[in-house]
């Protein structure tokens, strides 16, 4: 139904797995904003009741200068060149395989991503991963992570990227940073000294192969709830 935009749903309402909702929604009684994932699994008639409107979905555009934007709608800027590829849907997807986020046959391409309006994903699992020669993130503060919980190979094999600004990261509800900064080769210092990792249960492999990385602020680190820390910095000089 992809006309959907709007759901009433009352007290004795019970989603089942099959439903295949999908999207983004945001309630109206008290504005919370719910993947489909959480909104099926978690919805209680007596707590959850209301009205629920789908949320818009972001884009992303891929040009042959090497720009990929992030923005609210699918307007091509032709200054900036030839768009390549277009994209949607993929805030409210987890991708656990690289070759499943919708931008990957052109990730060696990219060199630059720029976040032109806010986008506010469940996952950022590969979001940028195997980007091999992107060089710089403009305006990153733009991508809400307020409701991520996995940002796992998130950078992944980003090669070329020498500092990534990460202070307004709102890591709150994340679990899984599996492989996040792994094979950043280029990356000589992080400060991730704003991260609330406190809910964070498995870390394994957050930093292997970055071969080039010569201090890490992890100051801010809450550890109590991980339970995997295998080869956490392994592959350094």
């Amino acid at each position: 139904l992809y006309a959907l935009s709007t759901l009433k749903l009352g007290t004795a309402w019970t989603f089942l797995d099959e439903a295949s909702l999908g999207g983004l929604w945001k309630r109206d009684i008290d504005n919370s904003v719910y993947s489909s994932v959480d909104l099926m699994s978690t919805y209680n008639g007596s707590t959850m009741y209301g009205t629920y409107t789908k949320q818009q979905s972001s884009y992303a555009i891929v040009y042959d200068n090497g720009d990929m934007v992030f923005q609210e709608n699918d307007v091509v800027d032709p200054s900036i060149g030839n768009m390549v590829g277009i994209y949607s849907d993929f805030e409210y997807t987890v991708y656990h395989y690289h070759y499943a986020v919708p931008w990957y046959a052109q990730a060696e391409n990219i060199k630059r991503v720029i976040f032109k309006d806010e986008i506010k994903p469940i996952s950022l699992s590969y979001l940028f991963g195997h980007m091999v020669n992107l060089e710089e993130i403009v305006d990153i503060d733009n991508l809400d992570t307020s409701i991520v919980t996995e940002a796992n190979s998130t950078f992944v094999n980003c090669e070329k990227i020498t500092e990534i600004d990460l202070s307004n990261f709102n890591t709150s509800n994340l679990t899984s940073m599996v492989e996040m900064f792994e094979n950043c080769k280029s990356l000589v210092s992080l400060d991730l000294s704003s991260f609330d990792t406190s809910n964070v249960t498995d870390m394994t492999g957050t930093f292997s192969d970055c071969e080039s990385l010569e201090e890490i602020d992890l100051s801010s680190f809450d550890t109590s709830s991980v339970i995997c820390m295998a080869s956490m910095f392994d592959g350094g000089k």
